[in-house]
């Protein structure tokens, strides 16, 4: 339905429909556009080099550092020594024990080693004797 309506208007107006198209556009255009549009207006054949619409400069990528991710378990323990040989971990579960915390979740939080590393650590402790229930 648009096109024959253009074609009618534009046969009373006595224009080409591309014509009409191109007025009907160009009378509805915003300020902000016409701005746009009178370097195109000035040289219409010239379609490559539209006249810059940014309002501030182009950002220059900077360098950056890499990205680091978060350590894991893994990470932390190629980190640090072995529970069996860090002597003040080894002391401070001694001492826990002692007071009387026997979860290997707490002890592990409170040393900072893997659950697991402190339970296989208090169960040949135990059986060694190094931790009397």
């Amino acid at each position: 339905m648009v096109w024959p309506a253009l074609q009618v208007e534009a046969i009373t107006r006595r224009m080409s429909p591309k014509d009409l198209v191109n007025m009907l556009i160009m009378e509805a255009l915003s300020p902000k556009a016409r701005e746009f549009m009178e370097p195109m207006e000035s040289n219409p054949h010239d379609l490559i080099t539209p006249r810059p619409i940014a309002t501030e400069r182009p950002m220059i990528p900077q360098p950056h550092e890499p990205i680091r991710r978060e350590s894991t378990v893994a990470d932390i323990s190629q980190k640090r020594k072995r529970l069996a040989e860090d002597t003040d971990a080894l002391s401070r579960l001694k001492e826990m024990w002692k007071a009387g915390e026997k979860s290997p979740t707490v002890i592990s939080k409170a040393i900072n080693y893997p659950r697991s590393t402190i339970s296989e650590t208090i169960k040949r402790m135990r059986a060694s004797g190094e931790l009397v229930d």
